[in-house]
């Protein structure tokens, strides 16, 4: 008798663990990269675009003897948005998605140049928009070329022409990439200056999503714990001021009663306009914004959160306990990164009371090879997983 019951339990169990139930304790800390709460890849597409038209706008048209030779156009001109199309190997604005995705280009200029080279490689063909009118014999590059040839061939290239067009030397080419970077930099920051209600818009993730996210965090910080918020160095918005900074987090982090604050980190703006969390700016609040320039210091804010009890969980995969010490209670922290390299010099395979999760979401941040790395060893939040259970929306461990 106690052999079937044993037997009954345990095929619960089982069961349970395959329908992707998690039988878990949340952890108390929770750090989260900037990029996980954002959209940040469609924001980045359109600045490239405003920053590529504005850079090479339309050329006028070569007239001799009241004769038009040559109409100059470019295929960027006459359009708003990166064009599309019903089937993918002639789909621009897919082609950029999912080279940004696999290159994950770190510099501004490096994602303009790319861009420019996609619609150069769709006009190819089409005199009308800039294409050569005699093509035979030529296609345009795939996806799978660009990406093998970026690093080798194709992104030197693209300086090159780039570097000439603007008159320079092949000995000034860091000082003309330096100078197209800070015309990117410049049109971020007028846009948030500008018109911070569109950036607001065109960041905010799938509600299924943001609520799910936002419902987590939440989660956390009522019980008690902490919310912190890793802001690159290498990312647009450490340059923005302080106002559009905060104003940017209120909107999702500042749950009714959590303040976002300041605590060696970008300031904040205060309740007058930081959204319904309002209050002073002090070291007690519960959210906190941290700027992030290396490994190490994301290393130093992983382990400084993370407590001598860690939490006990049971994997939603596999059903198996991972235990090193306390008595389940809340504690450790979970680590929800958008990038790979930091979980792999913190060891995501090991658990020392730490949850550490790439996110499935933010693909524009992690290659392929790397998501693929990630789950296989147990490190991948999928936004199913996320959205599945029942408890997904108050807790992680």
């Amino acid at each position: 008798m106690a052999l079937r019951s044993l037997l009954v339990f345990f095929t619960f169990l089982f069961i349970f663990a395959k329908c992707g139930f998690s039988f878990t304790s949340p952890a108390k800390n929770i750090i989260v990269d900037w990029e996980t709460l954002f959209n940040t890849e469609d924001v980045e597409i359109k600045l490239c675009l405003d920053c590529l038209r504005g850079s090479r706008p339309p050329r006028p048209p070569t007239i001799c003897l009241g004769e038009t030779l040559a109409e100059n156009r470019q295929p960027w001109d006459e359009t708003e948005t990166i064009p599309s199309h019903r089937f993918r190997t002639f789909d621009t604005s897919r082609r950029y998605s999912a080279l940004l995705r696999e290159l994950c280009p770190q510099r501004p200029c490096d994602s303009v140049l790319l861009l420019r080279l996609l619609f150069e490689e769709d006009a190819i063909g089409r005199p009308r928009v800039g294409g050569r009118s005699n093509a035979r014999g030529t296609r345009p590059l795939t996806v799978g070329e660009i990406q093998a040839n970026w690093d080798a061939v194709v992104r030197d290239r693209c300086i090159a022409k780039w570097v000439s067009e603007e008159g320079a030397k092949p000995s000034e080419t860091e000082a003309v990439l330096v100078a197209l970077d800070k015309k990117l930099v410049d049109l971020h920051r007028e846009w948030l200056e500008s018109d911070l209600a569109s950036y607001a818009a065109l960041t905010h993730l799938p509600d299924s999503l943001d609520g799910a996210v936002g419902g987590l965090l939440r989660g956390c910080l009522d019980r008690g714990g902490t919310v912190t918020v890793l802001l690159r160095t290498t990312s647009l918005l450490a340059t923005v001021r302080e106002r559009a900074l905060g104003l940017l987090g209120t909107r999702l982090l500042a749950g009714g009663e959590h303040p976002i604050g300041e605590k060696n980190a970008l300031p904040t703006c205060d309740s007058a306009e930081g959204g319904k969390g309002g209050g002073k700016l002090d070291s007690a609040t519960a959210v906190t914004l941290k700027l992030v320039s290396s490994l190490g210091e994301v290393e130093t804010i992983v382990q400084s959160l993370n407590e001598s009890e860690p939490s006990v969980a049971l994997s939603s995969q596999s059903g198996e306990r991972n235990e090193e010490a306390g008595s389940g209670e809340a504690g450790g922290v979970a680590y929800l990164s958008a990038f790979w390299n930091p979980l792999v010099f913190l060891g995501a395979h090991q658990n020392r009371g730490r949850s550490l999760k790439l996110v499935e979401w933010a693909k524009r941040h992690s290659t392929f090879a790397e998501r693929a790395q990630a789950k296989a060893s147990n490190s991948f939040l999928f936004t199913e997983e996320l959205l599945g259970s029942p408890s997904s929306t108050t807790e992680i461990s």
